[in-house]
């Protein structure tokens, strides 16, 4: 709207050109039914671009669609009754500790240091829902295979599993005596894992919302877990520099693996559960052969601590993410970087 605004404006006037967008929003607030129509958010996005004031503008009763007010001040503007459909607005909230998308693509969901668990729209970014009920900073989520449910884990010490139709939770799962740092459903759905600063992994039922068993090993927090594709591994990554993988089944530890020089944040496997990728507090990526327990490669592109790594679908590519702010993408063959993304400021 920016080319609109200044030939409207050079032919009228700005002053006129306001007055008459004034006078416009004016007529469809006093139109007797508000109808649906592009013309008030067009209106209201015309003088944003002519970088009109609009302190105290009343808004109330108009169809506001796709108005785009992301970093503008509203100080008294009225939206009262306004359909604001697809407008986008600031939206404040805590640090985001944890992200996940739903198995259809369709939601993209947060945890934050609010206790909060935010919930988006993939096609447009529109904000749906904010799911409350932890008392602490939600540091995990994951969405059920099947889609209907979303766990999540916090620091009040409990696992929720929250309905996706209604959001309301089924089951508060109690067991922990420490804050809570990750949490992953099986590839079937049937099992839940809980970890973090009881140095215990815990397996729910999460229809039931009962302990199945737990695993002992780490000797300091539990930062990160992940299933196997197969269902049949559970690895976890440890701040006693280790990663301990087991048997789902039996619950016996298979082997613990050592190769990072601090404690371990993250890990990741392959879509065909052969490659082992796992990132911590020594600024290093590590890939495994999990078969053999050995190191076949070392990625040393980020500055400080990585924070978590994750396979693309077809397995050929990683993405780690760290401290310093940055994104890598590697090649999981040529252990090479290709691409760094750069945008977060923290």
């Amino acid at each position: 709207l920016g080319p609109v605004a200044e030939l409207t404006a050079a032919r009228l006037g700005p002053a006129t050109l306001v007055e008459k967008l004034r006078d416009i929003l004016a007529t469809l607030r006093m139109a007797a039914q508000r109808s649906p129509s592009y013309a008030g958010g067009n209106l209201l996005n015309l003088l944003l671009n002519l970088s009109v004031p609009i302190t105290g503008l009343d808004a109330s009763n108009i169809a506001i669609w796709h108005a785009y007010l992301r970093g503008v001040k509203l100080p008294d503007v009225d939206f009262r009754q306004a359909d604001l459909a697809h407008s986008v607005f600031n939206d404040t909230f805590g640090a985001v500790y944890s992200v996940a998308i739903s198995p259809d693509g369709q939601l993209f969901a947060a945890g934050t240091a609010d206790g909060e668990v935010r919930l988006w729209r993939m096609v447009d970014g529109q904000p749906l829902s904010i799911i409350t009920g932890h008392h602490d900073s939600v540091w995990s989520i994951a969405f059920s295979p099947d889609g209907k449910s979303l766990a999540s884990a916090s620091a009040d010490k409990t696992a929720r599993i929250w309905d996706m139709e209604t959001l309301a939770p089924r089951h508060i799962l109690r067991g922990h005596d420490a804050a809570l740092q990750a949490i992953a459903f099986h590839p079937d759905g049937q099992l839940l894992a809980t970890a973090g600063g009881d140095q215990i992994v815990t397996l729910w039922h999460p229809q039931e919302g009962t302990i199945l068993r737990t695993l002992q090993g780490p000797t300091s927090w539990i930062r990160d877990l992940t299933f196997s594709a197969d269902g049949s591994l559970l690895v976890c990554a440890s701040a006693d520099n280790c990663i301990y993988v087991w048997d789902v089944d039996t619950g016996v530890l298979r082997t613990t693996l050592t190769g990072h020089s601090s404690g371990v944040d993250c890990v990741a496997l392959s879509p065909d559960g052969g490659t082992l990728a796992s990132g911590g507090e020594d600024s290093t990526v590590l890939v495994w052969n999990l078969a053999t327990g050995e190191i076949i490669a070392r990625l040393l592109d980020h500055a400080s601590a990585v924070r978590t790594v994750v396979f693309s679908p077809d397995g050929r590519s990683l993405a780690t993410g760290g401290d310093d702010r940055t994104i890598c993408l590697w090649d999981v063959e040529t252990a090479e970087s290709y691409f760094v993304l750069l945008g977060h400021s923290n």
